[in-house]
């Protein structure tokens, strides 16, 4: 195991860098600017169009098996270019189904294989938890996805169930069971929540 150079500590002390270039600490910039925008990665890899007929055999195939997702809303929903969350719960959707079916092949056009989705969906994940690291419904969502697509590549692997601890916890953490709040929501809401615990 590496550590730091063995002159290390003579360097820091004598008010030089670690690096060695001479320059005295203090006199050093301190930049207060923002780390680098991660705008590149905001860029989708698969087209919300070639996500539309795997959300479509969802719907129509697996919607009454897992009901937490509106196919026909979430699609709506998909033409705003700027949401994030909806694109990475489309893939995650898109990567069960097509794990769980086998059906990549039957689909129409361009039909993205379902690793390819589960690596865009993680993608997206770590883009959306640099930006925001509040729980939702469509995170949980995501991770129960990632969770029944890990499960049909492998029952009972360690990601499958890492995915759903992580969806379990998130229910937890935003009180899907528990009554005090429900008053309070909508009842289309309330009845989401009731399903997803």
């Amino acid at each position: 195991m590496r550590g730091p150079p063995k002159n290390w500590t003579k360097t820091r002390a004598s008010g030089r860098t670690a690096t060695g270039d001479g320059t005295p600490l203090e006199s050093q910039p301190i930049t207060t600017a923002n780390p680098p925008p991660i705008a590149p990665f905001f860029r989708p890899r698969i087209a919300t169009s070639a996500l539309n007929p795997i959300l479509a055999l969802y719907q129509t195939s697996m919607y009454s098996v897992w009901p937490i997702v509106n196919a026909d809303d979430l699609v709506s929903r998909l033409d705003d270019k700027g949401d994030l969350y909806n694109y990475a719960l489309a893939l995650a959707i898109a990567a069960a189904t097509l794990g769980q079916l086998k059906a990549s092949a039957s689909l129409p056009g361009q039909c993205p294989p379902a690793d390819l989705c589960e690596a865009e969906c993680q993608r997206m994940r770590y883009v959306l938890q640099c930006r925001d690291d509040e729980p939702n419904i469509t995170w949980l969502r995501v991770a129960f996805f990632l969770h029944v697509y890990h499960e049909n590549r492998l029952r009972g692997c360690t990601k499958s169930l890492l995915y759903l601890r992580e969806a379990i916890s998130l229910a937890q953490l935003m009180d899907l069971h528990g009554e005090s709040l429900d008053q309070h929501i909508p009842i289309d809401k309330l009845c989401l929540r009731k399903r997803m615990f």
